[in-house]
C-alpha cells in the first residue's frame, strides 16, 4: 500500500503526508508499547518502508524523527543514508530498531512472547477432576452375628438321609 502513494498525482501527496506523519508516529508509539512487543519487527519494517519511500519526497518523515527525544540531525541523517543503502528488509529493520533504541520501551528479547494459557492444560485439569473417583469414608464394621444355627442347617448332622438339614426339611415337609 505504501508504494502506491509515491506519485505526485492527487490524492497521493495528501495520503503520503498522512502516512509520513500520523502512521509513522503511531508506529513509533507502538514500538514503545509492551502490548505490541510481538509486532516490533513488522512495525520496524513499516517504519523502514516509510523512510525509504517517502523520506526523499517529503520532509515530514525527517521532522517526525527529529521531534523524538534524543534524536539529532546527524543520527537521523546517518540512519536514513544507511537505510537507503540497503535493499535487504531484515537489515532495514535492524537499522530502524537501532535508530529508535533510545525511545523503544520493551524489546522482544526482554519481554519474550505474551503468555497465553494452553487450552489443553485447562482441559486436562478439568478431565482430571472428573476422572478422580470419590472414595467413601471407611465405615466402622459391626460385629458379625452368631450364625451357629445356620451352620447346623447345612451340616450333615444325625440325619438318616445324609442330606443337609435344610434340604431334608424341604424334602420332608
Amino acid at each position: 500500500m505504501i508504494p502506491d502513494f509515491t506519485s505526485s498525482v492527487p490524492p497521493a501527496p495528501q495520503v503520503r503526508e498522512f502516512i509520513s506523519k500520523e502512521v509513522l508516529m503511531a508506529c513509533i508509539t507502538s514500538l514503545n508499547d509492551a502490548y505490541f512487543v510481538e509486532l516490533q519487527k513488522d512495525l520496524a519494517h513499516l517504519i523502514g518502508e516509510i523512510l525509504l519511500l517517502y523520506g526523499s519526497r517529503t520532509n515530514t518523515v525527517r521532522a517526525v524523527l527529529l521531534s523524538l527525544p534524543g534524536m539529532t540531525e546527524k543520527k537521523v541523517d546517518l540512519a536514513t543514508a544507511r537505510i537507503y543503502g540497503t535493499k535487504n528488509e531484515r537489515q532495514q529493520r535492524v537499522l530502524v530498531l537501532d535508530l529508535l533504541k533510545l525511545i523503544r520501551g520493551v524489546s522482544i528479547h526482554e519481554a519474550g512472547r505474551i503468555e497465553r494459557p494452553d487450552p489443553r492444560k485447562a482441559r486436562s485439569a478439568m478431565q482430571q477432576r472428573f476422572m478422580e473417583v470419590e472414595q467413601p469414608p471407611p465405615a466402622a464394621r459391626a460385629k458379625s452375628p452368631d450364625l451357629g444355627g445356620v451352620a447346623d442347617m447345612f451340616g450333615t448332622g444325625d440325619r438318616a438321609s445324609g442330606l443337609p438339614a435344610a434340604v431334608d426339611i424341604l424334602l420332608h415337609s
